[in-house]
């Protein structure tokens, strides 16, 4: 029952030290890059996607618009703008009402 068990951890541990060598050599690439260039490695051009939050990658955004966003439609916008100019127009009316009330009161 313990041979299982151990040769998991084994393979775990294995993993870990390969993935810390991947690490090393990503390290040992910036360190590279930075003397080669003369910049700090966020300031050079083809690393920014690596430095940019993925949000704000226009190919995500779209994504996110296509999947989050309300699908608007040319009628949906003009019966918006149409419904908020009603809604101005009625307002206009009641400020006309409130200021001759003002004006016949006194």
């Amino acid at each position: 029952a313990g041979a299982p068990q151990h040769n998991m951890v084994r393979k775990m541990q294995q993993r870990e030290i390969i993935n810390g060598r991947y690490a090393m050599i990503a390290i040992l690439f910036y360190v590279i890059q930075e003397a080669t260039f003369h910049q700090p490695l966020i300031h050079i051009l083809y690393n920014q996607p690596l430095f940019t939050p993925a949000f704000e990658l226009p190919a995500v955004q779209h994504w996110l618009d296509d999947q989050f966003a309300p699908h608007f439609t040319p009628t949906t916008d003009l019966q918006s703008i149409e419904y908020l100019q009603q809604i101005d127009q009625q307002i206009q009316q009641i400020d006309q009402q409130i200021l001759s009330n003002t004006l016949t009161s006194e």
